[in-house]
C-alpha cells in the first residue's frame, strides 16, 4: 500500500531493545526469553548468524525497501555492554557482506545514538563510541543517526559538529 512515489526504509536489529545484549524471542509472545540453547549463544554464534541473515532476506525479498538498517542503535550496545561489542561487529559484517551479494544494489547501514559520539551529552565515552563506528564503518553503505534531545544534555536549538573522520 505504499504509494509509488515514496522510499520504503526497513530498520531490522538483533538487538535487545534496552541495547544490552542478543534480541528476546517472539513466539506466542513478545519478547520472550530465548530457549535452550539459544540463550547461550552470542552475537558471533554461527546460528544467530544464519537466522539473522534468513530473517533480514526474508524481510528485504517480502517488503523490496529501497533502504535497509541491519542494527538499530547498535552503538549503545558498546556502551551497556561492551564485551559483546567484538561478537556483535562480527555478525554485523557478516550479514553486510551476504545481504550485498544477494542484494548488491540495496543501501545497507546501522543506525546509531549520535549524541553519544559527542563529550559531554551523555555518560557514554565519545572515544569508545568513534572507535565501535570505525569498526563497522567499511560495512555500511550509509549511516542512520537518532538524536534524542531529551534523553540527553543536548539542546534542541543545538547541532553540534560529530566528529567522526
Amino acid at each position: 500500500m505504499t504509494p509509488t512515489n515514496h522510499a520504503v526504509f526497513l530498520a531490522i536489529t538483533p538487538i535487545r531493545l534496552d541495547r544490552n545484549g542478543l534480541a528476546p524471542y517472539r513466539g506466542e509472545q513478545e519478547s520472550m526469553p530465548l530457549p535452550p540453547p539459544w540463550n547461550t549463544y552470542t552475537f558471533d554464534h554461527p546460528d544467530v548468524q544464519a537466522a539473522f541473515y534468513e530473517y533480514c532476506r526474508r524481510m528485504i525479498e517480502s517488503l523490496e525497501p529501497d533502504y535497509v538498517i541491519i542494527g538499530i542503535e547498535a552503538n549503545l550496545l558498546m556502551d551497556k555492554a561492551p564485551g559483546l561489542w567484538p561478537a556483535y561487529v562480527t555478525l554485523h559484517t557478516n550479514t553486510f557482506a551476504q545481504l550485498k551479494a544477494a542484494f548488491p544494489a540495496l543501501p545497507i547501514a546501522v543506525s546509531w545514538t549520535a549524541m553519544d559520539l559527542l563529550g559531554g551529552y551523555t555518560d557514554a565515552n565519545p572515544t569508545h563510541q568513534t572507535a565501535a563506528f570505525h569498526s563497522l564503518s567499511n560495512h555500511v553503505d550509509f549511516l542512520g543517526l537518532s538524536f534524542h534531545p531529551i534523553l540527553s544534555a543536548l539542546l534542541a536549538d543545538t547541532v553540534p559538529t560529530i566528529p567522526l573522520i
